[in-house]
């Protein structure tokens, strides 16, 4: 996110003046900024200047109360719960269309606020082809898939007794590589995409800093959405349909969280990507 800065920039001096070394000159409705050094006048230069990395993700926080983020979710959540109520079929239906759904949703934020929006306006194809309703799961579950099977199958082969340090280191390096590959999945089309993890690790080489930052905010968001929704399960729990339909809500909220923040850090590092 950048903001304009108001910059004075002497001419004699050649450099940018701060407040303490502007001197305005002549009536006050009028006055002329002058250069307290040289006594110049001032060229006035609008800047646009970067908030911090750090703080952008931390507004991420509050991102899903904004109107065009919760409306969709709520709506999200009420025809998850509703499906939940279909004879037989309830819990087969509500479980599958809060996977399409959510998943969907989350990756709609990632390329949303990568590409510098706020909105969420989606493709409109996607209401007429249903295949696109299933794509995002499918290269979400790839993407875990590439993520974890070296742990998977270094438990399978070797065993958790021979093998126990290599499988949790495995399944660490899995949890390292999961948000690069989310944000590839996301971007990407095709579903098989997510099965080449090289565009994903150049994402974490190339901007190890900024990666490894935005790492440590998906984990408070993932801690403080657990929390949340453990404590709401307790207060909500034992309250039919309204209850539910209050913890998907609720459950949705860390997902969106570390979804914007996984589309600010292609938005502000995309150049160097």
């Amino acid at each position: 996110m950048t903001a304009l800065v108001l910059r004075r920039f002497c001419e004699r001096c050649g450099a940018y003046r701060e407040p303490h070394q502007i001197r305005m000159v002549g009536p006050q409705a009028s006055a002329v900024p002058m250069c307290a050094t040289c006594g110049g006048a001032l060229r006035t230069e609008h800047q646009r200047q970067a908030a911090p990395f750090g703080s952008e993700l931390a507004r991420a926080f509050v991102f899903p109360f904004q109107v065009v983020v919760a409306i969709p979710a709520v709506a999200i959540a009420i025809f998850v719960t509703l499906a939940g109520f279909v004879p037989f079929l309830g819990g087969w239906l509500s479980t599958a269309f809060g996977g399409i759904l959510n998943v969907s949703f989350v990756f709609l934020v990632v390329r949303a606020t990568a590409e510098g929006r706020d909105d969420l306006a989606s493709d409109t194809e996607i209401a007429g082809n249903v295949w696109l309703w299933f794509s995002p799961l499918i290269r979400y579950f790839l993407t875990l898939l590439v993520a974890f099977t070296p742990a998977l199958a270094a438990l399978v082969f070797l065993g958790w007794t021979a093998s126990a340090p290599l499988v949790l280191a495995l399944a660490l390096l899995g949890l390292l590589y999961l948000p690069a590959g989310i944000i590839v999945a996301a971007h990407n089309e095709g579903c098989i995409a997510p099965l080449n993890p090289v565009p994903a690790v150049q994402i974490i080489f190339r901007i190890p800093g900024a990666y490894f930052l935005t790492l440590v905010f998906l984990l408070l968001a993932a801690t403080l959405g657990g929390a949340v929704v453990y404590g709401a399960s307790l207060v909500l729990g034992s309250i039919p349909i309204l209850g539910a339909l209050v913890l998907r809500v609720i459950g949705l909220y860390a997902p969106v969280v570390m979804g914007r923040q996984l589309g600010l850090l292609m938005r502000e590092h995309g150049e160097e990507l």
